[in-house]
């Protein structure tokens, strides 16, 4: 759900980031906060493309 005034986003539901160099997110959940500037995953798998140093 995202509540526009508070620049907020909750999400119940699977959600998968896929990034361009490899990495990838899944999640069984999400809550954004853009003003607070913080990302919560829920139950999250998080694969590295590569390690910091590699």
């Amino acid at each position: 759900m995202v509540n526009w005034p508070h620049q907020t986003l909750h999400s119940t539901g699977k959600v998968h980031f896929d990034y361009a160099d490899g990495t990838v997110i899944d999640s069984e959940g999400l809550d954004y906060d853009a003003k607070a500037r913080t990302w919560i995953f829920h139950r999250a798998t998080v694969v590295l493309a590569k390690t910091p140093g590699e």
